[in-house]
């Protein structure tokens, strides 16, 4: 039975890729997100149903339009793996229903965090508000875990909004990690925040000693934020690794 749900998960995670990737495409632009979704992005015609779910897609059109036989574009293929996978974790980690449905969604929205700002180095303000609305919804389930709520809210965002300040920093990953501080708790937000800085880090330095970075280069912090912010969702108990449960 588990099999068939984890199954189920993976599939439903394909098919949120393609969405997503769509969304990412339509989101900065303002363009209708169904329409970018439902039109090849090569000539631009409208596909059939069978063209939108990954697995159909594949079985059916061997991953190409039905129209001008463009092959899917690696990126949205990679972001339906991606997704795939990552509901499957959340399937098998968190605990109970509650848990899955809003740890899908938040990976949904984190994907999106991390496309947006490697294709326009800005988080749009709907993203972190929609992980606010998770998180206040998260409170009125549990009304007794507010106080770990709030102090998440404020241990990594306000140390960034003074950098924000310094203009070392952009003001989305500030309500980024605002609202996942909500959501995820004091514990949580710390592990993704170091696993971010560590990424961002090595990021950092391969630019530079291989693709001619230098100080300058603008680099996306968004990306490392949402791969944080998914690794402490998924892997909780990773917070006993950090520097703060240590203190």
């Amino acid at each position: 039975m588990q099999e068939i749900c984890l199954f189920c998960f993976f599939i439903l995670g394909l098919t949120a890729g393609s969405f997503l990737h769509a969304a990412a495409i339509s989101i900065p632009d303002a363009f209708p997100i169904v329409r970018t979704w439902r039109c090849c992005g090569h000539c631009h015609s409208s596909l059939p149903v069978s063209a939108l779910i990954p697995p159909l897609n594949w079985l059916i059109w061997r991953g190409k339009c039905p129209v001008c036989a463009a092959p899917c574009s690696r990126r949205s293929m990679v972001t339906e793996l991606l997704a795939g996978i990552l509901f499957v974790l959340c399937g098998l980690t968190q605990p109970s229903l509650a848990d899955k449905v809003g740890g899908v969604l938040l990976i949904c929205l984190l994907i999106l965090v991390a496309l947006i700002d490697l294709d326009t180095m800005e988080i749009p303000d709907r993203l972190p508000a929609l992980i606010l609305l998770l998180a206040l919804i998260r409170m009125m389930a549990a009304p007794s875990g507010w106080p770990d709520q709030f102090a998440g809210a404020l241990i990594v965002s306000v140390p960034f909004w003074f950098l924000y300040r310094l203009q070392a920093m952009g003001g989305g990953d500030v309500k980024l990690m605002f609202a996942a501080g909500m959501l995820l708790g004091v514990r949580r937000i710390v592990t993704a925040f170091l696993i971010s800085l560590g990424l961002g880090s090595l990021a950092a330095l391969i630019l530079l000693l291989f693709f001619g970075a230098n100080r300058r280069t603008e680099i996306p912090f968004g990306p490392f934020l949402a791969a944080g912010l998914i690794f402490a969702l998924l892997f909780p108990s990773a917070a006993s690794l950090t520097l703060f449960q240590a203190l």
